[in-house]
């Protein structure tokens, strides 16, 4: 698959998201990422690249829970001392989908068309790193919701100057999310017909 048709290529996420909304005077090529200390994993050592060398699947889900735990733990030590970050990205969404061109999320803020916003947002593929990322709103809804509710409001934005790293390390996350998602309706089929047919699997 080519590197444009990957860059399309959409995938249903479920990652936390905090952004802001960047004002017609900031300068478009001086990032929030200097104004803080970014959370990443530990450094792959040389028997992590070992086990990607390797393949073993067992392994690689092992170092990975182990990554993972790593960068939360690091999450968790960084959201009790949080102050300025939260200044900076002051609103908060949940990720809805993703390709390397941009991406859907959903928010209580209601978030104008054309406006440009700057995004602080992990995606769980080794190593896990924060990205930094801009986007302009190309799509604006209000969600329907039950009476009595918050409103919520579905925002499409598409990425802006994104560099080559980033693009790939979103293909990364692309290609494990539709490797899980074809896994996941593996199973829920097998099941089904396990369920048809009146037997039980193993």
């Amino acid at each position: 698959m080519s590197d444009e048709r990957r860059k399309y290529v959409r995938v249903s996420a479920d990652c936390m998201i905090s952004f802001r909304i960047l004002s017609d005077t900031e300068d478009e090529h001086k990032s929030s990422r200097d104004r803080f200390d970014p959370i990443s994993s530990i450094e792959l050592s040389d028997i992590t690249s070992k086990v990607h060398a390797e393949g073993d699947q067992r392994d690689e889900m092992i170092l990975e829970l182990l990554l993972w735990i790593d960068w939360k733990v690091n999450y968790m030590i960084k959201t009790l001392l949080k102050g300025k970050e939260a200044v900076i990205f002051p609103f908060e969404a949940d990720m809805v989908d993703l390709s390397a061109a941009g991406m859907l999320f959903s928010t209580f803020e209601q978030v104008p068309l054309h406006a440009t916003l700057e995004f602080r947002f992990f995606l769980p593929v080794l190593p896990f790193n924060e990205m930094i990322l801009r986007g302009i709103v190309n799509r604006s809804r209000q969600k329907t919701v039950k009476m009595d509710s918050v409103a919520r409001f579905e925002i499409g934005v598409e990425f802006q100057s994104m560099k080559e790293s980033e693009q790939e390390f979103i293909f990364r996350y692309v290609l494990k999310r539709e490797r899980q998602i074809l896994q996941a309706q593996r199973e829920e089929e097998a099941e089904s017909s396990a369920l048809r047919s009146g037997t039980a699997l193993p």
